[in-house]
């Protein structure tokens, strides 16, 4: 019968061995302080554009999916009313909501507790 192996002796093993994998500092290895360049603007205008290419793809598959006459008659089950606008179409609503929904909570004095 061959003994079972359990992780333990392994991870203690992995431990005692970490210290001495944190103990290097970079400067052993002569490097700047300071980074060399800044690239955080190029790093946010590629993330801000994957992700409107991301929000592009699955609006698009959402329109598909509203286009389907079952998804249509289940929503108008549901006593909605499915839309599948653009990405502008839909923060052009969202900005006219908040005006008239801001207006109304000022008109009547609302205040948050």
């Amino acid at each position: 019968m061959r003994p079972k192996l359990t992780a333990a002796p392994i991870l203690l093993a992995l431990l005692f061995q970490m210290p001495a994998a944190m103990a290097f500092e970079t400067d052993q290895f002569n490097l700047p302080t300071e980074p060399l360049a800044d690239i955080s603007g190029e790093v946010e205008e590629y993330t801000a554009e994957n992700i409107r290419k991301a929000a592009d793809k699955l609006n698009a598959e959402i329109r598909k999916m509203l286009d389907d006459p079952a998804v249509k008659a289940r929503f108008e089950q549901l006593a909605f009313e499915p839309v599948g606008d653009s990405r502008e179409q839909f923060t052009a609503f969202v900005k006219s909501e908040i005006a008239k929904w801001s207006r109304v909570a000022k008109d009547i004095g609302a205040t948050v507790d």
